[in-house]
């Protein structure tokens, strides 16, 4: 069902929005967070550099809704591999199961996660 602005997937700016994030992953995983340029996302998006500018208004702002997007889709992706009944033991297991096999699948993610620990490590905002 088409709504005025946009289809059943959201307005055409969130459309653009959500494309940028998922370079975002892209290229951040390829190149890290210091050596992804904005005009790199753009440029990969088909947008005008002011584009992911006007969505996030500055690079820590994007970095953070990329690190969101990705840690839910893991959240997502987690929720189902627990039932009410496991042990902690089946539940550890499941969890490193489901958490491996989400890596595999969903490599560029899995990076910024990595990305996300060694800057948490190393970041006094973090520590």
């Amino acid at each position: 069902m088409k709504s005025k602005g946009g289809d059943a997937k959201g307005s055409k700016g969130e459309r653009t929005q959500e494309r940028i994030i998922q370079t975002g992953i892209e290229l951040f995983s390829r190149y890290g967070f210091e050596q992804t340029s904005f005009q790199m996302i753009a440029d990969q998006c088909k947008v005008s550099q002011a584009t992911p500018l006007f969505h996030f208004r500055n690079k820590t702002g994007f970095i953070d809704a990329v690190a969101k997007a990705v840690i839910q889709n893991l959240s997502e992706y987690l929720a189902g591999a627990f039932e009410i009944r496991d042990t902690p033991s089946q539940k550890l297991q499941k969890f490193f199961v489901t958490y491996a096999n989400w890596m595999v699948i969903h490599h560029a993610k899995a990076q910024i996660i990595f990305l996300l620990y060694y800057i948490a490590s190393r970041d006094p905002l973090f520590l």
